[in-house]
């Protein structure tokens, strides 16, 4: 789970079409200056190893950047309530409080320890397991079911 949810698809997919299509031009604009093949095949294995270089110090710096973002926003340690219903659920804490419908929500997912329900592609609402009766998970899933999110990593269309 952490690691589908760390590296958005949508962003990768981006960067890859990205990175072909600039390469594309430039092997074209290599070509057309009159460029041998092994120079075009050192440009393009080059290429391939800066974005491999590029996504593999993104993934290897991502928990250090976790850690200091969650450091950094001291809500996020605080005690939190949630208040499920029928039209969706309010989680309140010190700091404030949120309201979601169901509806609204672009998607849920989960493993053995949280269930998760994004409002979008980057933020969560993080239900531990451990500190809520599966009853509660059962309830959110049923409703997020019936507003068209019935299967758990599967956004809104």
């Amino acid at each position: 789970m952490w690691r589908r949810m760390s590296l958005n698809r949508q962003s990768l997919r981006t960067c890859i079409v990205a990175g072909l299509v600039g390469s594309s031009l430039l092997v074209v604009l290599l070509l057309t200056s009159g460029a041998s093949a092994f120079e075009i095949a050192s440009f393009l294995t080059l290429m391939i190893l800066m974005l491999g270089l590029v996504f593999g110090l993104t993934y290897l710096t991502l928990p250090r950047r976790s850690r200091k973002i969650y450091s950094q926003t001291a809500s996020l340690g605080e005690r939190q309530e949630y208040l499920l219903d029928e039209e969706g659920f309010s989680v309140s804490q010190e700091s404030g409080s949120a309201r979601a419908k169901w509806a609204d929500l672009y998607m849920w997912d989960e493993d053995e320890n949280v269930f998760l329900m994004h409002p979008n592609s980057m933020q969560a609402y993080l239900i531990p397991k451990s500190q809520v009766d599966p009853l509660v998970i059962d309830f959110a899933k049923a409703r997020l079911s019936t507003y068209g999110l019935p299967r758990k990593g599967r956004p809104r269309k």
